[in-house]
């Protein structure tokens, strides 16, 4: 029985520092675009939780239905997720990513991209949250932007 208790323990703890470790990781994606934004004159992005917890959903979903794509088989299109979740929004934003290991490369990919360096550097822009998921070998980003 000891032996047990003892691995559902270390089994217990790995899962809260595999969990800790994702927020960290999500925070440094709001910092990287932060410190983009102050290079253009921005305001910062203030961390939305309610939009952290809708990107990891998306995460989540894309990881367990191997798919990567802005609209959901499970929960529909970005702006439905928003509606679902009840978050409300005067405009939205969401970049998703694919294989990326670290969050500065993630930002470093959407920087090279148009439109979502756009929704990074949007003066409309005010809150933010970041979904991380991986399964080991492939990664999975959502930022979800926002402007009340």
């Amino acid at each position: 029985m000891k032996n047990v208790v003892l691995v559902l323990l270390v089994w217990f703890c790995c899962l809260m520092a595999l969990g800790a470790n994702n927020i960290y990781v999500e925070e440094e994606v709001v910092l990287l675009c932060n410190a983009l934004r102050m290079e253009k004159g921005l305001a910062p992005l203030t961390h939305n939780w309610e939009a952290a917890r809708v990107a990891r959903y998306k995460t989540e979903d894309m990881k367990t239905h191997g798919y990567f794509n802005h609209d959901s088989p499970v929960y529909g299109s970005f702006f439905d997720m928003l509606k679902n979740f009840h978050i409300p929004y005067r405009s939205a934003g969401e970049n998703i990513a694919m294989g990326f290991a670290t969050p500065q490369a993630v930002v470093d990919a959407w920087m090279a991209s148009p439109s979502h360096r756009k929704n990074i550097l949007s003066e409309s822009f005010t809150q933010a949250g970041v979904g991380y998921s991986t399964n080991g070998a492939v990664h999975y980003w959502a930022l979800i932007l926002l402007e009340y």
